[in-house]
Parts: structure tokens; sequence; C-alpha cells
């Protein structure tokens, strides 16, 4: 049997392209995204049901949909990132940092794979976001603890 091998392209938005056409089955999004894995050659690979699924994102593969911040006494107790298909996980802000164009990134699976805000998310997390008077730096505060957000170019 010959094995079947499908290429995807993931855009900005976090959005999948097969063949011009958009990946929109929510079932399908979170097979995907929950078997993400980056590979040596810069592409990335979910083995999904015996087929071979690779992707080339335009930027990076996971793109954060929406945030749903948990609080306690008014203060941040988690936030849980979701992405494409509602695959979900924690935030690790020491993770989190702008990059070019002004664009909020953080890293997730344990640093192995970076992940964009979208323009809802990030305005959803700005929210919470503060910058420090004497510094000028911007951090985010999570469990009593301020973690500065760097700016990579």
């Amino acid at each position: 049997m010959t094995e079947r091998i499908y290429h995807y392209t993931i855009d900005e938005e976090g959005t999948v392209w097969h063949d011009g056409a958009e990946v929109d089955d929510p079932a399908v999004l979170k097979l995907f995204f929950k078997n993400l894995k980056p590979t040596d050659d810069g592409r990335f690979v979910a083995l999904c049901q015996g087929e071979t699924c690779y992707f080339k994102a335009v930027d990076v593969p996971m793109v954060v949909q929406k945030i749903e911040i948990k609080k306690e006494r008014e203060k941040i107790k988690e936030i849980l990132l979701f992405f494409p298909g509602e695959v979900s996980e924690p935030l690790d802000a020491e993770s989190l940092f702008v990059g070019k164009k002004n664009v909020l990134y953080c890293r997730i699976r344990n640093g192995s794979l970076v992940a964009r805000f979208n323009r809802k998310s990030y305005w959803e997390l700005a929210q919470e976001i503060r910058q420090d008077k004497e510094s000028h730096l911007f951090f985010l505060e999570i469990k009593g603890r301020k973690q500065t957000i760097p700016t990579v170019s």
C-alpha cells in the first residue's frame, strides 16, 4: 500500500489551506494541531490516521485564536491559549516576546513550537499587560509574579 502524503500551508492568521481551499472542519483542525511537530527542514508534520501531513507556515504554525483568563481575587491565576480546532494549552508567561512588526509571540509545547497571537487574542491579553513606571518595560503578572515581555528582532 502506498503511503499517502498531503501538503498544507498555514497563513499568518492560522488558517490552514490545501490546494487553494480553506480547511475549516474543527475535527480535522484538532487532529492536525494536536499532532503537529517540527521537522529538521523547517516544515511541520502531523501524522493523521495513517497519513502524513506536511505543513509550511507563512510565519509560525500555531496562531492563538483566543485566550481565557482565569482569575482568583482579581489576580491572574492562569491564561489558556486556544488554537484552531479548539486545541488549548496554558500560557508560559516567561516565553512571551514581541517580534517583528510588534507581533506578540510565545513558545508552546515545552518550547518546541512558537505561537503567534492574532489581533483578537493580542487585544485580549493586552488588557492585562502593564508598564513598569521606572524601567518603562511591559510586563504581565501571573500568580503574583511579574514577567517582563522582551522585544526580539
